[in-house]
């Protein structure tokens, strides 16, 4: 039986699909390469969607004035091509398969570019303030969903992010999926995800302790639902040295009875060598998971902040 892997949307020519406005690709190398050994990818093209064909016509996007939404404008004939890009989204939306865990979308395109799209207004030279029609429809519709440019991928605290956010959505859903929407089965991953979110956000970390401390009133799917929205929201905030420290100290403290002299100036030693930054989190984190698992301390062992997402892309 193949093993169930997290789905991606993404767009097409990031895969090498030869989709592009000149018939090329995009193809990126992380992606095709690393990535989809660990992934399922839903490939979309916004713009071969909307019946432009390959070759096409190029297409930038322009504003006619500072109360005006966008429009996608051909840029040799002119032609009007908002409402048809409008009208594409909401159908490529609408269709989106419903376990897409996050999104990777392609930088600078009319179409899928999240941030810093060329915008044409008056004169000839461009201002980067825009987002794709399709990405603007697509992060409005889902708000919570992992989404990320190509580009982004090459940072390691980015790659790491996107991720991170990523696999804590699909583990969720594969949770709700195998316990049957079960509180108890909420309840375990809320469990397992305390000191990840704790690395993000203490206040994040609050809120889901609420909703899951009162959930006998509410149905047990609309908790799972109000949970998913709530946990994507708290792994969005970035995760920070600071945070991160606090974490490793908090679960020193379940060691600090365990521990002789030596094995306590050890590890302290390597967490101010982080907090300095002068160690790596990977490093930080590995030699408090060895401690842990050395001493049997079995509610830290499975926690989801040791390895958030799988081993292969840490430091990517």
């Amino acid at each position: 039986m193949t093993e169930k892997k997290p789905l991606i949307g993404i767009s097409s020519c990031l895969l090498g699909n030869e989709v592009r406005y000149n018939g090329g690709h995009k193809r990126d190398r992380f992606v095709t390469d690393q990535l989809s050994k660990w992934v399922e990818f839903h490939s979309v093209c916004p713009e071969l969607e909307m019946g432009l064909g390959v070759p096409r016509e190029a297409v930038n996007l322009h504003r006619a004035n500072a109360k005006s939404g966008l429009e996608m404008i051909t840029v040799k004939t002119g032609k009007n091509l908002t409402a048809l890009a409008h009208k594409t989204s909401t159908r490529l939306i609408k269709n989106l398969p419903n376990e897409i865990c996050g999104y990777i979308f392609k930088k600078d395109s009319p179409s899928c570019g999240l941030e810093r799209v060329k915008v044409y207004s008056k004169g000839p030279v461009p201002e980067r303030v825009g987002r794709g029609l399709y990405a603007e429809a697509l992060c409005s519709e889902f708000s919570h969903l992992p989404v990320i440019e190509e580009g982004r991928l090459s940072d390691p605290d980015q790659c790491e992010h996107f991720l991170t956010q990523v696999f804590a959505l699909w583990r969720l859903r594969e949770s709700f999926a195998k316990s049957k929407a079960s509180m108890a089965g909420l309840q375990e991953i809320h469990r397992r995800s305390k000191y990840l979110v704790l690395s993000h956000t203490t206040v994040g970390y609050s809120r889901l302790g609420r909703l899951v401390g009162n959930a006998e009133k509410l149905s047990a799917k609309v908790v799972w639902a109000q949970y998913e929205i709530l946990l994507m929201q708290s792994l969005k905030t970035p995760s920070t040295v600071k945070k991160r420290v606090n974490v490793l100290q908090h679960s020193l403290g379940f060691l600090k009875d365990r521990l002789d002299s030596k094995e306590k100036r050890s590890v302290l030693k390597v967490f101010e060598r982080y907090a300095a930054e002068k160690t790596s989190w990977d490093a930080a984190k590995t030699l408090l998971l060895h401690l842990l698992e050395k001493h049997e301390v079995h509610y830290l062992i499975d926690q989801f902040v040791f390895e958030p997402f799988p081993e292969e892309f840490s430091g990517a």
